[in-house]
């Protein structure tokens, strides 16, 4: 079988699309959940092996979910990824138009 480059260019939207599928209701789960979460807590719900298209993504569910007064930050923890370089994660909570 041969792919063509339409076949390529759906099989990499696919899997974009099942990241923010993940994404949206790991955030969901978080939210429902009515306790402090941070974008750690999301990632972790996310299947193993299920990545963005870009590392910026998750905040951009975040910064959505916020806009959208879903969820309000109320502090800051230290992330547990050392690709953060020590850099503070947002605390958040269920916010009043979840």
């Amino acid at each position: 079988m041969t792919l063509t480059a339409d076949d390529c260019l759906a099989a990499e939207v696919a899997i974009h699309r099942t990241w923010l599928q993940h994404a949206s209701n790991a955030l969901d789960q978080c939210i429902r959940g009515a306790v402090p979460f941070s974008a750690d807590t999301v990632r972790a719900l996310i299947p193993d092996g299920v990545e963005p298209h870009h590392p910026n993504a998750l905040s951009s569910l975040f910064r959505a979910a916020s806009g959208a007064k879903r969820i309000i930050a109320i502090g800051y923890t230290q992330p547990g990824r050392t690709s953060r370089h020590g850099n503070p994660n947002r605390i958040w909570i269920k916010g009043p138009a979840a």
